[in-house]
């Protein structure tokens, strides 16, 4: 062999080896993502005068509802085969000619077509949350037939009024579960001055957390086989505290916050994950608080950088948390834009005014 072709060869085999190392990869190490995330929410329209219904799939946006008057999503789950169910309310224009009076109606979704579900139209009405299971639709809310609102139960678009023990003349139902055959709502019931107690229902049975004319709210409702499992906050009025009831009994949260309220609750392999917006510091030129998202896992702050995006009280809402596994998810609002957080992180879903509501995690 030529001497110059034998050295020229030699060169070229380790360029060559490294070249084919690069380019193939084991099909091994390929790592698809095991979960799907859906985030319920509104748009606002390109002249932002009316909101409209949507949700995003992985980031990637769907609008329901073109052509309606406002509406807004408040909650949205998934069934196995991939049917979208959202629930929230829909502003209706009554009347026959202008000027039409505008009432909402509370209302859920199938795949983006709107389902009714009240035909009284004469007073406001809205859905907070909906869940499926068997076959059957469950839809929770509230009704306006005087000035306190009355909290409802939907089973497949039928009513269930809830019932309160006195001095509770109305309330709100805020939140869901279903166990086997048993269902259970957490809400918050008021007396005529409108004084709260946190209460939730196991089958239409009310169960008191708190006394009459208290200062405490729930939001959130899990059930992990017989513990039953609420969140909300205790308030002087001011500022609260976070505070999650395991079986009755009340728990503190708010460790070293100024003010700290509680949105959300999930259980995920017997570890108990609570997400709500806190304050720590007050902004020294305004004297105001500041908040951000926040959230707890089995008691412990999980992101322990939530103080590097915060924004005033109204500015900032955190609606639901989910868990894909080891990762968590939740679903907000950050300055009038729809937004999700990844174990802490905030991340954008919309460029313009949005909000994000419900939050769903479906594995592969």
């Amino acid at each position: 062999m030529n001497v110059k072709y034998y050295f020229l060869v030699v060169l070229l085999l380790p360029l060559l080896s490294s070249c084919v190392k690069k380019t193939v990869q084991p099909a091994s190490t390929i790592i698809t993502p095991k979960y799907d995330v859906y985030i319920s929410g509104y748009v606002d329209t390109v002249s932002n005068t009316q909101t409209l219904p949507a949700y995003w799939k992985n980031s990637a946006l769907s609008v329901v509802g073109a052509g309606y008057y406002d509406a807004s999503v408040n909650d949205i789950t998934v069934g196995t085969l991939g049917t979208v169910y959202m629930a929230g309310s829909k502003l209706v224009a009554i009347g026959s000619k202008p000027p039409y009076r505008l009432v909402n109606v509370a209302t859920y979704w199938i795949n983006g077509k709107p389902v009714r579900l009240v035909s009284d139209t004469t007073h406001d009405s809205s859905a907070s949350k909906i869940a499926v299971y068997s076959n059957n639709i469950y839809v929770i809310g509230s009704t306006h037939n005087d000035s306190i609102p009355q909290p409802v139960l939907w089973k497949n678009g039928l009513a269930e009024p809830l019932t309160f023990s006195s001095p509770a003349v109305g309330g709100q139902a805020t939140a869901i579960a279903l166990s086997g055959n048993d269902i259970y709502i957490a809400g918050n019931a008021y007396t005529k001055d409108y004084y709260g107690m946190a209460v939730y229902w196991k089958n239409g049975q009310q169960v008191a957390l708190s006394e009459p004319n208290s200062t405490t709210t729930v939001n959130a409702i899990a059930v992990n086989g017989s513990d039953v499992y609420v969140a909300g906050q205790i308030s002087n009025y001011v500022t609260a505290i976070a505070t999650y009831w395991k079986n009755g009994v009340a728990h503190s949260l708010s460790t070293d916050t100024i003010d700290s309220r509680i949105s959300s609750l999930i259980i995920n392999n017997n570890d108990v994950y609570i997400a709500g917006k806190a304050a720590l510091v007050k902004n020294q030129q305004t004297n105001n608080l500041t908040y951000g998202f926040i959230y707890w896992k089995n008691g412990v702050i999980g992101n322990a950088d939530w103080t590097k995006n915060t924004t005033t009280y109204n500015s900032v809402t955190v609606s639901n948390i989910g868990i894909g596994y080891p990762d968590v998810y939740a679903a907000g609002t950050f300055n009038n834009r729809a937004v999700y957080w990844l174990n802490g992180k905030m991340a954008p879903l919309y460029n313009s005014i949005s909000g994000a509501s419900g939050i769903f995690i479906q594995p592969h």
